[in-house]
C-alpha cells in the first residue's frame, strides 16, 4: 500500500471497520499496516482518536497498547467520523470519571 505524505487521524478508524471479529482491539502497527501509515503516525493519530473520545485504549505488557471503538457508541463508521470532525477538541469527562463524580455525589 502506498503510504499518502499527510493523513488525518479519521483516515485510521477505517482499519476497524469489514473485520471477522469487530471487537477485537488492534495495536499500533496493525493499523499502520492497514492504513498504509508508518506505526508511529498511526500511534499518534489513534492517540488524537482517543484523546477525542473515539478510541479506547489499554496498555498491555510493558510496552504495548490496544486501541477499539467503544461498544457504547453504537454507531456506524460514518456517524462516528462525522460526530468526530465536529468535535472542538475539548475534552470531556471520560465515563469512568463520570461514574467516580456519581459515587461520590451519592
Amino acid at each position: 500500500m502506498t503510504r499518502p505524505y499527510r493523513v488525518e487521524a479519521d483516515a485510521c478508524l477505517e482499519a476497524f471497520v469489514d473485520r471477522e471479529d469487530a471487537a477485537e482491539p488492534l495495536t499500533s502497527s496493525e493499523v499502520a499496516e492497514a492504513v498504509g501509515i508508518a506505526r508511529r503516525t498511526a500511534h499518534k493519530k489513534l492517540e488524537e482518536l482517543a484523546d477525542r473520545g473515539v478510541l479506547a485504549s489499554k496498555q498491555v505488557g510493558a510496552r504495548g497498547r490496544v486501541w477499539w471503538i467503544p461498544d457504547d457508541h453504537g454507531v456506524d463508521l460514518e456517524t462516528l467520523i462525522a460526530q468526530s470532525a465536529t468535535s472542538d477538541g475539548e475534552e470531556g469527562p471520560t465515563d469512568a470519571e463520570s461514574a467516580s463524580a456519581a459515587e461520590n455525589d451519592g
